[in-house]
């Protein structure tokens, strides 16, 4: 794969302005199509990406590999979002580019409609083993699972659900986004596999998260949909295992019955008030 190579931008790739700027890390702006990240940030990248290879070697789910065979991305650069963006065409996905975090909003509405969001903020030197935010390798996790037909299913359909609900419901369909994409484990031939994006992008968590036994819970929309979204700055509380992807499958098909259930989390919260 070639990389820093010149591309221009045209209109299925621009920036996206960040609700909150981050004040602790340097946010990169494309010129020219590319972002200009610099030999810290490159190395920042190389650290990062060969920690979680020998992690992901042993303990990612089988979506996550075929995605990092499919992408084949540069180990001692940090990838070009363009060069992501054009790897995902094929799926059906674009990139839009952000310097920092978008809304919750804007972020589901990209999603809903098959495009991916990808920060250009990478985490310092001192966060290399860990970060609790969301920079581009956490994004690019994101980009590698949507080589899946299953995950890109998944993902698009929450996406439409959040988009689609009134104010009161989407905090729920977020919850549904969490427990399903972002601090998940499946089961693949009888062994636990990690499937979220959080472990999956951070070394030291990828690292415990199988071994962290006394968090691990058995999926089931009721008890997702009742299990609260962690902070940023805190560590995952709940690890939800996956049987099978199939039963997600289902779930997202029928949001009117994932709509049904989040009305019922909602009227037993009036009537304990």
């Amino acid at each position: 794969m070639s990389v820093r190579k010149k591309h221009k931008i045209d209109e299925l790739y621009y920036t996206l302005r960040p609700h909150k700027p981050d004040q602790d890390h340097n946010t990169k702006e494309p010129k020219g199509g590319i972002v200009q990240y610099n030999q810290d940030d490159d190395s920042v990248w190389a650290q990062v990406y060969e920690a979680l290879r020998k992690n992901w070697s042993e303990n990612a789910a089988s979506t996550l590999l075929n995605g990092v065979r499919y992408f084949d991305l540069p180990e001692d650069s940090v990838p070009q979002p363009i060069e992501i963006h054009e790897k995902l065409l094929p799926n059906g996905w674009e990139v839009r580019t952000t310097p920092g975090l978008v809304t919750e909003a804007q972020f589901f509405q990209l999603i809903g409609s098959c495009k991916a969001p990808l920060s250009t903020l990478i985490r310092n030197q001192n966060e290399v083993e860990h970060f609790t935010g969301a920079d581009c390798i956490h994004d690019i996790v994101h980009a590698l699972m949507i080589h899946d037909p299953a995950y890109r299913e998944i993902a698009q359909a929450i996406g439409q659900m959040h988009v689609n609900a009134n104010n009161e419901q989407k905090r729920y369909v977020n919850r549904l986004w969490w427990h399903c994409l972002e601090s998940s484990l499946i089961r693949e031939d009888g062994e636990l596999k990690i499937y979220g994006a959080g472990p999956l992008s951070s070394p030291q968590e990828a690292d415990a998260v199988i071994l962290s036994e006394d968090k691990h819970f058995q999926f089931s929309l009721e008890k997702v949909l009742r299990s609260r979204v962690k902070l940023l700055h805190e560590e995952t509380p709940k690890y939800f295992v996956i049987d099978d992807i199939q039963e997600i499958l289902d779930i997202v098909r029928n949001p009117d019955m994932v709509m049904a259930e989040i009305d019922e989390v909602l009227e037993e919260q009036r009537i304990e008030i």
